[in-house]
């Protein structure tokens, strides 16, 4: 249950990251809300505490870091759950 809930959790905030950025950019066309969200979701996501899952070789520099498996909870027992839930 509280595997579930932490990915869930953690879907939520990706998609809260997202939408954050969206809106302090209404008027970007595609490709500079993409440079944007390259540059701010990861920043997003660290106030949150996560952290870039850097083993994850689908979440290189030369992709967009949108995949919730791109990032890690900080905290060991989120990290725990996050890799029980993953398996």
């Amino acid at each position: 249950m509280w595997i579930g809930s932490g990915l869930n959790n953690q879907r939520a905030q990706l998609h809260q990251c997202v939408l954050a950025s969206q809106h302090d950019h209404p008027s970007e066309d595609t490709r500079s809300l993409l440079t944007h969200l390259q540059a701010e979701l990861p920043e997003c996501m660290e106030a949150a505490d996560y952290v870039k899952a850097l083993d994850n070789d689908n979440c290189g520099l030369a992709l967009w870091q949108g995949d919730l498996y791109c990032y890690l909870p900080k905290s060991f027992v989120g990290k725990l759950l996050y890799k029980i839930g993953t398996l």
